[in-house]
């Protein structure tokens, strides 16, 4: 038993520990999952960088022993080819390479779910179950609502002054296309960051996948992790509403309906409202993640109440 505990504790430690080689990575993962190493494996390893072979080895750390290393890296690679398309029109400015690769991440999604041996959108948390309109419409005005409230009160606290006001009927002309401007990259980004591990990672405990997939949320961010705290702090506190929102409803419907209303209620302040900073402080940000973070208690004292938790559909497992 001393030796099995060693046996684990040693590469894990050397991980960890940052002072890490390609061969303790290339051994932490074979003994996961019980096999005997592949020399080819291991030149393949060896031309891999380093944080990329960390990454490999604590996502292939997290799953079961029982399941077959072929469907781990399966999972794995799907989710580098989508991480790979969701991003990869950033690089450039055009706004159609935008809409069209966010567009191609939805069939390349359907396309791994269905290559994955799963029912296609209902392996993201996406099949027409129970109450599943509700909770998109629910989720959809919490997150105009969070948003909305924390916007005025920045310009109650004088943090933001509102400079002009566009037209009713010219918000009228542009709403239908934020509303689908927003509606593709708020669920491809919730298909990548919670969707996608929600079934692989299921063996999890409730509060460990919670506080995977905010940090898998907060990651994917990447042009925005030099923000400042203020950032970072309602980036995550978003990320555990999103993923709480996931594992109580047992599906992706009310998580993506609180994110494409948060999304399009910041559009659309963007798009109709012109406001000029009055501080150089980020407490405008800070009133935010307050915000998802008086949400996120909310849903916590929710589940502390059975009889509310029933009438919502609402589970913690």
């Amino acid at each position: 038993m001393e030796g099995n505990i060693f046996r684990h504790l040693f590469p894990v430690v050397r991980v960890i520990g940052g002072r890490v080689k390609k061969r303790y990575l290339f051994c932490l993962m074979w003994v996961r999952t019980n096999s005997k190493p592949n020399p080819v494996f291991a030149k393949v390893m060896g031309c891999i960088p380093l944080k990329v072979c960390k990454l490999f080895a604590f996502i292939l750390f997290l799953w079961p022993k029982n399941e077959h290393l072929s469907s781990r890296i399966s999972l794995i690679i799907g989710f580098l080819c989508l991480f790979l398309l969701y991003h990869f029109p950033e690089f450039f400015s055009a706004f159609w390479l935008m809409v069209l690769f966010k567009l191609l991440f939805l069939v390349v999604a359907y396309l791994i779910a269905r290559l994955q041996g799963r029912q296609s959108w209902e392996r993201y948390g996406l099949g027409r179950v129970k109450l599943w309109w509700q909770r998109l419409v629910m989720g959809g005005l919490l997150g105009i609502g969070c948003f909305l409230a924390s916007w005025i009160a920045s310009m109650q606290c004088h943090y933001e002054a509102i400079v002009s006001v566009k037209a009713g009927s010219s918000m009228l002309q542009q709403l239908p296309t934020l509303l689908l401007l927003t509606l593709i990259p708020s669920l491809a980004e919730d298909i990548l960051t919670r969707g996608y591990w929600y079934t692989p990672l299921s063996c999890l405990k409730p509060g460990v996948w919670v506080v995977f997939s905010a940090t898998l949320f907060v990651g994917n961010h990447i042009w925005r992790l030099s923000d400042g705290a203020a950032v970072i702090a309602y980036l995550f506190l978003l990320g555990l509403v999103l993923a709480l929102a996931v594992r109580i409803t047992g599906s992706l419907w009310l998580a993506f309906g609180i994110h494409w209303g948060a999304n399009l209620a910041f559009e659309s302040v963007r798009a109709f409202i012109t406001i000029t900073p009055l501080v150089a402080h980020a407490g405008s940000t800070w009133l935010l993640a307050a915000c998802w973070g008086l949400l996120l208690a909310i849903m916590v004292f929710v589940l502390q109440m059975p009889r509310i938790r029933g009438i919502l559909c609402w589970k913690w497992a």
